[in-house]
Formats: structure tokens, sequence, C-alpha cells
């Protein structure tokens, strides 16, 4: 029994050589004969060895032993008479071999298709991190585009403020102050978010059609007069139509306050049942 412990030893490592070794030692005396009808611990190397064959051995390869297989069938009628053992042994030596190759080949497609699983979360992680970088990328060229339309603005009302009204132009530039302070402060949450996303994807609060009222706000303080309307919205917008929406008004109101800071700009946002 001292070579059927070493195939047990080598079955992880050598899985072919193991199941190759055992099904020998299966089919050659004592085993063969009364032997093969105990539960011995030859017979459980076999069921062990053939296990790890199928869990081991990619493909069909390990089919390669199974030529070994016939060899112990034929034992059971060459070695012993014949006439001692009928279809009931040829049965038992394909349980002994067969169930448990079949149980690692299962096992082996369990673990593969476990592997492909995480490998596509993997891929799919990635995805979301690409497109959030995109997304971030884009909110920041917002913010800064933004905040420097409206600090050349205020900026350009200083100079002609800061002789005839002095206080005046002295609150325009506590609100130029106000901009960049908010600017930096927003850029440095998009670039914090960016250095976790690798980790743990650090998603940051989408802006939608809910925050148009905030933005309204914060263009009405760079000195832009918006007149906001929105009308027949649904409770529930599509995210990518939400966010999409809420770019376009942003963009839209950065233009009116480089291109045109002292008209007065209306907003209609409006949902429909298409």
């Amino acid at each position: 029994e001292v070579s059927a412990c070493a195939l047990l030893v080598v079955r992880r490592r050598w899985p072919l050589v193991s199941a190759s070794g055992a099904l020998l030692l299966a089919a050659s005396p004592p085993w063969v004969g009364p032997a093969v009808d105990e539960v011995s611990s030859v017979l459980l190397i076999v069921f062990l060895a053939c296990y790890t064959l199928g869990r081991r051995i990619p493909g069909y390869a390990g089919l390669a032993v199974f030529p070994l297989f016939l060899l112990d069938v034929l034992g059971v009628y060459v070695v012993t008479d014949a006439r001692d053992h009928g279809i009931g042994d040829v049965v038992f030596v394909a349980a002994l071999v067969l169930p448990p190759y079949v149980f690692g080949r299962i096992a082996r497609r369990l673990a593969e298709h476990n592997e492909l699983l995480v490998r596509e979360q993997e891929l799919v992680r990635r995805e979301a991190v690409r497109d959030e970088r995109d997304r971030i990328a884009r909110e920041l060229h917002d913010v800064i585009a933004h905040s420097v339309s409206a600090m050349v603005v205020q900026v350009a009302a200083v100079q002609d403020l800061v002789r005839t009204d002095p206080a005046r132009a002295e609150e325009m530039l506590a609100r130029v102050a106000e901009t960049g302070r908010r600017a930096i402060g927003e850029t440095g949450r998009l670039l914090h978010v960016i250095r976790d996303a690798d980790d743990e994807l650090g998603l940051a609060p989408t802006p939608g059609l809910r925050d148009l009222d905030d933005l309204v706000r914060e263009f009405e303080r760079d000195g832009l007069e918006v007149e906001l309307v929105v009308d027949g919205l649904p409770e529930q917008v599509p995210a990518a139509v939400d966010v999409s929406a809420y770019r376009v008004v942003r963009e839209a109101l950065t233009n009116a306050l480089r291109y045109a800071p002292d008209r007065r700009v209306r907003v209609e946002v409006a949902g429909t049942d298409a």
C-alpha cells in the first residue's frame, strides 16, 4: 500500500501519472479477484486519482488513461476465473473510475465558470471606472469654464466700478474670490474622486434636473439674471437624459454669462410624453 499512498501524494501535481498508476495497481494481483469486492485503500485511491484527473486536466486529455480502465475490466476476467465474475464486476470497476472522473470534470467547469464571472465583474468594474472618469472630465471642464467665465465678467465689471462705486467694486471682488474658492473646492472634489476610482469607484453624485435651482442661484451670484421655468417633468427621468439636460442648461448659462452678461436669460424646461 506504500505505492498506493505515493500515488495519492502526487495526484495534484501529476494527476495523469497518479491516475495511470492507480489503474495499473488496481489491475494487478492481488487486487484483482476477491480484493476487488472489498473497500480497500487502493480502491479509494483509484477513486480519488480519477476525480483529481477530471478536476486538474483540461479538456478531454484525461481520457488518455482510460485504456487502463479496459485493462482493469480484462483483469477481472483474465487474471481470475471468468466464470466467477459477471457483468456486476464490470459495473463495479466502471463505477469506481467513471463517476469520480465525471465529478472532477464538473467541478473543473464550475471553477472555470466562477473564474469567468470574476473576470466579467472586473471588466464591468473597469468599465464603470472609465465611464466615471469620462463623466468627471466633463464635469471638470464645465466647472472650470463656468468659474473662469464668471470671474472674467466680474473683474471686467470691477474695472468700471473701481472709481465710480468703490463699495460695489469691493462687493464684486468678494464674489470673484468666492467663485475662485468654489472652483478650487469643486476641482479638488473631482480630482479626489479620480484618485479613489480604482479602489472604490468613488462615484460622486451626478447632477440632474433636480439641481437646476441651485445651478441658477450659482449663476445669479455671478451677476447673471436668470428666470427658470420648469413644466411637466415626470417624477422619474432616465439617468442619461437627466444629466444631459442639466449639462445643456449649464453650458447655455455659461455661454450667456460669457457673451451676454448684461442680458436677462430665460430657461424653460418642459417634459413631454415622448
